[in-house]
């Protein structure tokens, strides 16, 4: 196979230092090289936030287990975008949220097993080497392995190692590299009469990757209502999406 066109950490924080002056016949060292790895990951963040993008709402799965009703969610969880969803093969419907208290108080009310109908996200345990950390509670507790599929908004773990990836792939990887070495420009305070040159190439990069990241999204949305608000039609646990009749109101 052919070696990727994305740029890696090293890639990054090399060019920084190439900008910076500061490269050296081998590389930056000491300072100098934390400076740059401070950049391209202060870059980083800025190019995470700028936008939403595309490849920050992948799709994941949680498989339970019999009899456990809360489970702790990937360490870059941020929120989730809709809800949690079974295979078509189950033919469940879509699980619907509710405040975490209502989980609790409908636990309360019956600790019946089936398969899960409901579920609240909140807030973990926090610790300084973590972070905060976001668990996920499902009512009935599961009575059998059961596949959901989700879509969360994720926030990226910082780069470290010489090797890592950022996440976009190469269509962002260009961005990358302007935007921290406009962080550069900027920290350095090497600005001309023009302004801050790299900056307004980072703008310009960027302003292309939006498009084309918006080229990825789905034209059609298809129908708008919001499951979890009851819509005009309430599916009753007593029988799966195929067998539901739509019923006037």
């Amino acid at each position: 196979m052919g070696e990727s066109l994305q740029l890696s950490f090293a890639d990054l924080y090399n060019a920084v230092s190439k900008y910076a002056g500061n490269y050296g016949s081998s590389g930056a060292t000491g300072t100098d090289l934390t400076e740059a790895k401070d950049m391209v990951n202060a870059a980083y963040r800025r190019l995470l936030g700028s936008y939403n993008w595309t490849f920050l709402t992948p799709t994941r799965q949680i498989v339970t287990v019999s009899g456990t009703w809360r489970y702790e969610l990937p360490i870059d969880f941020v929120r989730i975008k809709g809800t949690f969803r079974y295979s078509s093969a189950d033919a469940y419907p879509p699980l619907r949220e509710r405040a975490y208290e209502q989980i609790e108080e409908m636990r309360a009310i019956s600790d019946s097993t089936g398969y899960p109908s409901h579920y609240a996200i909140v807030a973990g345990e926090h610790t300084p080497e973590t972070g905060q950390r976001w668990l996920v509670s499902f009512y009935p507790a599961p009575d059998a392995a059961y596949t959901l599929y989700y879509s969360p908004e994720i926030w990226p773990v910082k780069l470290s190692n010489d090797s890592d990836l950022h996440v976009g792939g190469p269509d962002i990887s260009e961005v990358l590299k302007e935007l921290a070495i406009a962080q550069a420009e900027g920290d350095l305070d090497e600005m001309t009469e023009e302004g801050q040159v790299h900056e307004k190439k980072a703008m310009q990069l960027l302003a292309a990757a939006v498009m084309k990241d918006n080229q990825k999204r789905a034209k059609n949305l298809g129908y708008n209502y919001d499951e979890n608000a009851g819509g005009i039609v309430d599916i009753s646990r007593e029988y799966r999406l195929n067998e539901v009749n739509l019923v006037d109101f």
